[in-house]
């Protein structure tokens, strides 16, 4: 999956002088040392898990937040976009919930797959989809873990990715 972001990005002209999965890129940012980074994006749930520091494994399956905004514009009779604007409005989260659990149970699910028979005391939530106030909470009581979050999980991964950016410029650049 990312040779093949790769090998389009370089058909396009730019040169591709490194790449990261999203929850190690996040971990430039967190500094986890032991445990798992999780990136609840738009359209996956990737996982990453450090032990001394070091990702020694990642994997990425299809679920987030557009699985939600499914849910939503399907349940609420609306179009996607309006059922975007809907699941971020503060608002409407308690009166979501209902509607929206059983996909946060299925990225506990996913998240429950690569972390079983692993040594993981907690899981780290990032991503625009952890902007949820719930998710945390469910996810924890799935998986009988540890959960915690950023005040802004949003931004964590881009962030990260711009460290790695910019390391790798450096890089390139001595």
């Amino acid at each position: 999956e990312v040779k093949s972001i790769k090998y389009v990005a370089e058909s396009a002209g730019f040169e591709v002088v490194g790449f990261i999965d999203e929850p190690t890129a996040a971990n430039q940012v967190l500094k986890v040392k032991d445990g798992a980074v999780v990136d609840v994006g738009g359209g996956t749930t990737g996982v990453a898990i450090f032990k001394e520091g070091e990702a020694v494994y990642t994997a990425d399956e299809a679920t987030g937040g557009t699985q939600i905004t499914l849910v939503i514009a399907g349940a609420l009779h609306r179009k996607f976009a309006e059922a975007e604007s809907i699941k971020k409005d503060k608002e409407k989260q308690s009166e979501l919930l209902p509607l929206i659990k059983p996909v946060l149970e299925k990225i506990a699910t996913i998240i429950g797959r690569h972390i079983d028979g692993r040594e993981i005391d907690e899981v780290i939530l990032v991503g625009g989809t952890c902007c949820n106030p719930y998710i945390g909470k469910i996810i924890g009581d799935e998986l009988k873990i540890k959960v915690e979050k950023p005040q802004n999980p949003f931004f964590v991964t881009p962030l990260g990715i711009a460290f790695v950016a910019r390391n790798a410029d450096r890089q390139t650049a001595e």
